[in-house]
């Protein structure tokens, strides 16, 4: 699944899989709460569209 060969391999990918994960997750709340996002900004996204 992994695409990677030797134990050593496996573990630091699955690590560097697990770390971009939690990065995702975060940003996913970031989006979710409109945490530091110009998104809820009614003068920002009024000329969006321009």
């Amino acid at each position: 699944m992994l695409g990677t060969r030797g134990l050593t391999e496996t573990v630091n990918r699955s690590m560097r899989e697990v770390a971009a994960m939690a990065a995702r997750r975060r940003f996913v709340e970031r989006l979710r709460r409109m945490d530091g996002m110009d998104l809820d900004d009614p003068d920002v996204m009024a000329g969006a569209w321009r």
